[in-house]
C-alpha cells in the first residue's frame, strides 16, 4: 500500500526543522514520520519513524536514524504503542518535543 498522503509541519521556534507525516489513505496501514532539518543542499532526514520495510510486514513500529546521510539500523521507538494510531500520534509528539537532542 502506498504512502499517498503526506503533510509538512515546521516545528514551534525554529524555520530550520520540519516534521514530514506520510501514510497511506486506508485505515492507515502504512505510515513513515520524518524529522527534518535545513541544511545548505536542501532538507536532510535525521530520524525517520515507521511501521514497514521491503517485505510489506506492517505493525513493526520502530525508528532509524541517519549519520552522515545514512540510514541506520532500525532501532525500537523509546516508548510502548497500542496500535498504528497511537504510534503515529506519540512520534509526532516525541519528534516535536526533543527535536534538538535528535537533530
Amino acid at each position: 500500500m502506498d504512502k499517498d498522503r503526506e503533510s509538512v509541519h515546521p516545528v514551534a521556534g525554529t524555520e530550520e526543522v520540519q516534521i514530514v507525516y506520510r501514510r497511506s489513505s486506508a485505515r492507515p496501514v502504512e505510515y513513515a514520520i520524518l524529522l527534518q532539518v535545513r541544511a545548505v543542499n536542501g532538507w536532510e532526514t535525521r530520524i525517520v519513524a515507521d511501521n514497514s520495510h521491503v517485505d510489506r510486514h506492517v505493525d513493526e513500529h520502530h525508528c532509524h536514524r541517519y549519520l552522515e546521510g545514512e540510514k541506520q539500523a532500525a532501532e525500537p521507538l523509546p516508548f510502548q504503542v497500542a496500535d498504528t494510531n497511537d504510534a503515529m500520534a506519540k512520534v509526532i509528539d516525541w519528534l516535536a518535543e526533543n527535536w534538538m537532542e535528535l537533530t
